[in-house]
């Protein structure tokens, strides 16, 4: 019996090298991307996604069913939403946003939570890979 095979977007603790990858272990990196119409936030350890009017560094993973519930379920327990969304490539896949601009935050101008993270990057990234 195959498994159903999703597409899904990660933008900050997802992304290879971040501390939440763990969580993709079973996942296929299909390509990194830009995509247009978003704005990234710094929550402090981690980003947050709304629409806006900038753009934001994604990378493309596939995942089974069980590592989407999994992520699916860690998402919206932190007040994140889903919705597709497509690069200039054409490629799909499930992002997660928050609903509305999060309040005294710093905006990530260039979209790009690694490189934001940068000289900090130890302390975001793997942290907790012995969870």
């Amino acid at each position: 019996m195959t498994q159903k095979k999703v597409m899904i977007w990660a933008y900050g603790s997802l992304r290879e090298g971040m501390y939440n990858h763990k969580n993709m272990k079973l996942s296929k990196p299909i390509t990194t991307s830009i995509l247009g119409g978003f704005d990234l936030y710094s929550l402090g350890s981690y980003p947050a996604c709304v629409k806006g009017k900038s753009k934001v560094v994604v990378e493309l993973f596939e995942v089974d069913e069980q590592t989407f519930s999994r992520i699916d379920n860690m998402e919206r327990g932190a007040g994140y939403y889903s919705e597709l969304a497509t690069d200039q490539m054409f490629n799909q896949g499930i992002i997660y946003l928050l609903p509305k601009t999060p309040r005294d935050c710093q905006l990530v101008k260039d979209g790009d939570w690694v490189a934001f993270v940068g000289a900090d990057r130890k302390r975001y990234a793997l942290q907790n890979e012995e969870d």
